[in-house]
């Protein structure tokens, strides 16, 4: 009998979910490593429970409860390769490590992505109110007032492209970290650049009478 097919046998036999035996579980775990496609089915379903519960710590922090279960689950398949059974582990309390790591790396990198989004925004808002001029709202080509255009061609042009492509005027917006990147330098740097920048721009804008440029 195929190892597939004992596993469907096994479903009947009393161990099947958070009821499964250690050392069935241990036979799953040796069949996913000899890559039976089945058994790394069967396992993830017998450790679902344990996904679960662990995706409910996880609930409310921008990932649904279904990306998480798949992010646990992919966590239990991972764990499986690298599982030992020599060393005394269960594999539940093993999997358990790798099952929270995925689902924190999943709701870290939509923690980043929505700060990201946030940053984008509160950077526009900011720049379009500060680029208000005193009554003009002619607008040169690249979406900037004429005279506010005049005021960054006044900077250096490393300034000048790290102001608008943060801020997203006559180009793609951009993150600090990837201005940095476009730049060759750090996000800190790309950052510290910008802040150079926008303290200079606000001199040149009020010397050329742009009284409402903050």
């Amino acid at each position: 009998m195929q190892n597939s097919e004992k596993h469907a046998l096994r479903t009947g036999d009393g161990h099947s979910g958070s009821a499964m035996s250690a050392e069935f579980m241990a036979e799953l775990v040796d069949s996913v490593q000899r890559g039976d496609k089945a058994a790394a089915t069967a396992l993830t379903e017998a450790c679902r429970g344990l996904v679960v519960n662990v995706a409910k710590r996880f609930r409310g922090k921008g990932v649904s409860m279904d990306d998480l279960v798949a992010e646990g689950c992919y966590g239990v398949l991972i764990a499986a390769e690298r599982f030992d059974s020599s060393r005394g582990t269960s594999f539940t309390a093993y999997a358990s490590r790798f099952v929270s790591s995925r689902m924190k790396a999943a709701t870290a990198a939509e923690g980043k992505k929505m700060r990201s989004a946030d940053e984008r925004g509160r950077n526009g808002r900011s720049l379009a109110d500060g680029l208000a001029t005193d009554g003009a709202d002619t607008m040169a080509a690249d979406g900037l007032p004429e005279a506010m255009t005049a005021c960054l061609a006044k900077l250096s042009e490393r300034e000048r492209l790290v102001l608008t492509a943060v801020y997203g005027f006559g180009s793609r917006q951009m993150t600090f970290a990837e201005a940095g990147e476009w730049l060759g330098v750090s996000r800190e740097r790309a950052r510290q650049i910008c802040r150079k920048a926008m303290r200079r721009l606000r001199r040149i804008a009020r010397d050329a009478g742009l009284t409402d440029f903050r």
